[in-house]
């Protein structure tokens, strides 16, 4: 029972971890990682039922010890993982504003150069950790609209933050389109994906 204690431990701490990565910078090969941890600790979930059951006589109460530690470790470590994770997210980006708003500056001053249509932004080195890749446009008074695409996965495919010139998204057909998931983050930033 001991090292079925200490294999379900295991299983829900690395649940824990992957949903604490994924949800402060989401990628595919996090989630593929995930869902095998998800499926591991689910069949551990069936296995430490059966094991309790068949041991109960034996070991007593002590049988399902490991099935308790997976039946309330797996939500628990999806649901706080999730949250810390969002919480990493929105540390970051706030730690990382004022970086944000100085490409947002270079690009309203056309120091870097978007297109009237949507196109991609070649950020400067400094700034490239900032997203996997960078879309803006300007209109014909040098506003901007720029989207940060920080990651993505399944379902939703892209993940990432959008800067809106003046705040508004309902003022953008095209952003309100591409984004149906969206919360204001700031007086002119916005937590978005797909």
């Amino acid at each position: 029972m001991r090292k079925l204690e200490l294999i379900c431990i295991v299983a829900v701490s690395l649940e824990f971890a992957c949903d604490i990565w994924f949800a402060a910078k989401p990628n595919t090969d996090l989630q593929l990682i995930g869902m095998a941890i998800t499926l591991a600790t689910i069949a551990l979930l069936l296995i430490s039922f059966i094991s309790g059951i068949i041991f109960i006589r034996r070991d007593k109460i002590r049988a399902l010890v490991p099935f308790g530690i997976c039946l309330l470790g797996f939500p628990t470590s999806i649901i706080v993982g999730s949250y810390l994770g969002n919480w990493v997210r929105d540390w970051r980006f706030q730690k990382n504003l004022a970086r944000y708003n100085e490409v947002v500056r270079l690009v309203e001053k056309a120091e870097i150069k978007t297109g009237l249509l949507s196109s991609r932004i070649d950020l400067p080195p400094q700034y490239s950790d900032l997203a996997i890749i960078a879309l803006g446009k300007t209109n014909s008074t040098g506003n901007a609209t720029i989207e940060f695409i920080i990651g993505g996965g399944f379902p939703v495919k892209h993940s990432g933050y959008l800067y809106i010139w003046n705040g508004k998204v309902e003022s953008d057909p095209d952003a309100q389109r591409r984004w149906p998931y969206r919360s204001q983050i700031d007086s002119n930033w916005f937590r978005i994906s797909d």
